[in-house]
């Protein structure tokens, strides 16, 4: 009967043990599958990741090309002086419509006269700067130092810098506010 028992037990043991290398082999089992699925949530994370990266290009390409459709592009398309007091600027539009909020003088060897703004300047348009010298000198000799402030349809500033000596200016710079 002790044989018995003993036998039993060893046999209760075993089965125990295979039980357990069971289930050791169940989570070994379980473990690989993980290990696979989570490649593929890996390369799937990688392929959105590419898709999001291309879809960023593509708005930046898409915003630029947007700033250009709407872009004023002002330049000086005339000038004169007269009885070597008052000058007179034109600057057209040769680009989409800008609103003229500002113009800001610079020097101090010239004033300008006041323009009602802001001021719409369509393509084709021009607006003409008016002002004299404050000096001495002939106003063909003055520093001319003028920003133009303006926004185009998307309400996107600029600045325009035009400068010279007299009426022989020109815009030096334009830069996105």
């Amino acid at each position: 009967m002790i044989f018995i028992c003993t036998t039993y037990h060893n046999l209760i043991d075993l089965g125990f043990k295979i039980i357990g290398a069971l289930g050791a082999i169940g989570t070994f089992c379980a473990f690989i599958y993980l290990i696979k699925g989570h490649k593929s949530t890996q390369k799937q994370i990688n392929s959105l990741t590419k898709i999001v990266d291309r879809l960023t290009d593509m708005s930046a390409i898409f915003g630029s090309q947007l700033k250009l459709s709407v872009s004023p592009d002002l330049y000086k398309s005339g000038g004169s002086s007269t009885a070597s007091k008052e000058f007179h600027i034109e600057i057209k539009n040769r680009g989409e419509k800008a609103v003229i909020q500002k113009i800001i003088n610079n020097s101090d060897e010239v004033k300008i006269r006041p323009v009602t703004l802001p001021q719409d300047l369509e393509k084709g348009e021009n607006i003409k700067i008016n002002g004299y010298k404050t000096g001495t000198q002939p106003v063909q000799n003055c520093t001319i130092d003028i920003d133009i402030i303006y926004e185009d349809k998307l309400k996107n500033k600029y600045s325009s810098k035009i400068q010279g000596i007299g009426i022989d200016v020109r815009i030096v710079e334009i830069k996105e506010l």
